[in-house]
């Protein structure tokens, strides 16, 4: 995978103060550049480039470049920031989004919304307000 890639197992805990230097920046895999496996546990602040898919715990505020994507197993407790955000897990903290947020069926999102756009299918769970700038 090169020696850029982070990949966490669903065993693992990393603090982001333990983050190796060669952790930050674009971490290369397939369509994804960091991806979070569902189990593991990240304590700290994350900054990020590049598409990023949390299937994970973030236990702290993510802020992404590119486009996120929360799966379904992902939960981020602190605020986020992106240019692009799908959300199909869990997000207890404000959201600030560039251009489209889309809040799946299965998404569950406590905090303030404010995007450029915003799609919320039938079936989400939304406790907050939400702005949308021109």
């Amino acid at each position: 995978f090169g020696e850029n890639f982070v990949y966490l197992r669903s065993d693992s805990v990393i603090r982001s103060n333990e983050m190796p230097a060669s952790a930050v920046g674009v971490l290369p895999v397939n369509s994804c550049d960091v991806i979070i496996g569902a189990g593991s546990v990240v304590q700290g602040s994350l900054r990020l480039d590049g598409q990023c898919l949390i299937g994970g715990a973030v236990e702290g505020a993510v802020t992404v470049s590119g486009e996120l994507r929360v799966g379904k197993s992902g939960v981020i407790t602190g605020p986020v920031v992106a240019s692009s955000l799908v959300i199909e897990g869990c997000v207890i903290g404000d959201v600030e989004c560039v251009d489209l947020l889309r809040l799946t069926s299965s998404a569950q999102v406590r905090g303030n919304i404010t995007s450029g756009k915003v799609v919320i299918e039938v079936g989400a769970v939304f406790e907050g307000r939400c702005s949308v700038r021109r």
